[in-house]
């Protein structure tokens, strides 16, 4: 029950840090709330689904294979990544204002270097942890 605990409190971890990247990405470019507000709340609404999802695929593969923190992350980012591109997120969509494609580019981009972020920290802490013993 503790893993189960610690791991969904991972994914709620990253759902929030895609969210803050996110936004502070978005604060980044000077664009008009009116055109853009909404963003973060759809990255946040993806980010809950992805949670959900990435959540009950833990509980069907917990008991069939090793599952790690790296492992934990690259579940959630992967499920993230297939709700962004279901929900309409595509940069490569010709229909798209300039503002809208830059918007899903980044929204992909942010995604990624939390990954990143989240699977160098990940390997550091446990390089940490395999030096102390």
């Amino acid at each position: 029950m503790e893993k189960l605990i610690k791991t969904i409190g991972l994914f709620i971890g990253i759902g929030i840090l895609n969210t803050i990247a996110f936004t502070f990405y978005l604060s980044t470019t000077g664009l008009p709330g009116g055109e853009v507000g909404m963003a973060p709340f759809l990255i946040a609404m993806e980010s809950g689904i992805a949670i959900v999802l990435s959540t009950v695929i833990y509980l069907l593969v917990r008991n069939r294979f090793k599952v790690t923190t790296i492992r934990i992350i690259l579940i959630y980012q992967v499920i993230y990544l297939l709700t962004l591109i279901f929900s309409g997120v595509n940069p490569f969509d010709g229909d798209l204002t300039a503002t809208f494609k830059t918007l899903a580019q980044w929204t992909y981009f942010v995604s990624f270097l939390v990954t990143i972020a989240l699977l160098l920290t990940a390997k550091l802490i446990s390089g940490l942890m395999t030096n102390r013993e």
